[in-house]
């Protein structure tokens, strides 16, 4: 399975979104290389659609960042 230097690139953004304490309890959009926290709801949408019209070739990535005091449970 052949792997680019983009999604390595990404997954590594990733973990360094998750570790920066000013994105906890936030969600951010990961596009281009850059991150940008997003409010929840319609101002949110907004900012997804004016994204992607400035990186149209892109696919965005949307992540949620749980608060330090989160507990995430999995079965």
């Amino acid at each position: 399975m052949k792997t680019n230097g983009r999604s390595k690139s990404k997954e590594s953004l990733i973990g360094k979104v998750y570790a920066n304490p000013r994105y906890r309890g936030k969600r951010v959009i990961i596009i281009h290389g850059k991150a940008f926290p997003s409010p929840g709801g319609v101002t949110g949408f907004r900012k997804l659609k004016l994204l992607l019209k400035r990186y149209p070739r892109e696919t965005p990535t949307i992540v949620y960042v749980p608060k330090a005091e989160t507990l995430i449970l999995t079965l």
